[in-house]
């Protein structure tokens, strides 16, 4: 016990070889413009429409990448529970995809581990932009789009500085 954890790049060993495709699940939506399953939001005008569905399935696989990466570094569950400053049982339900732990607790694992988020990252945007996130992306090489995602961010940010600070003659 008491092994720092060690930080590594964002580029994770866990995004190679999965190539699963997941069905896009078909929720039929109500008259009342609720959905039948658990997630979606009511469409009744005073919240926006959003596809939270994905995030339970967000959060099996993220346990299973946790799971992976902190076996990779060959440390226990209680290491890593001790590290993060939670118990063993806060941490195997972590690492198990228990819908009731927090996506945050998610990410600090994994950033503590030092593997990639974009398995969360990714998702989160599309929510946040009231798109559907493609399934079939999730178990493919997240990392690499994310980081083309930040650059593209980048590339953007300091294109409207420099017309920004740009003298106009």
């Amino acid at each position: 016990m008491g092994r720092d954890i060690p930080l590594k790049s964002s580029a994770s060993i866990l995004d190679a070889g999965y190539s699963t495709i997941l069905p896009l699940p078909d929720y039929p939506q109500s008259p009342t413009g609720r959905t039948g399953e658990e997630g979606h939001m009511a469409s009744d005008g005073k919240f926006a429409d959003v596809d939270l569905s994905i995030f339970k399935e967000l959060k099996k696989l993220s346990g299973e990448k946790i799971r992976q990466a902190r076996k990779a570094l060959g440390l226990t569950q209680l290491e890593v529970a001790t590290e993060m400053g939670g118990s063993l049982r806060w941490y195997r339900a972590i690492e198990s995809g228990d819908p009731g732990i927090r996506l945050e607790d998610h990410l600090i694992a994994l950033l503590r581990l030092g593997a990639s988020t974009a398995h969360i990252a990714l998702p989160v945007l599309y929510a946040g932009q009231r798109m559907r996130f493609p399934r079939q992306l999730i178990h493919g090489d997240l990392a690499s789009i994310e980081r083309t995602c930040i650059e593209a961010i980048s590339d953007a940010v300091i294109a409207g500085l420099k017309q920004d600070l740009s003298p106009e003659w």
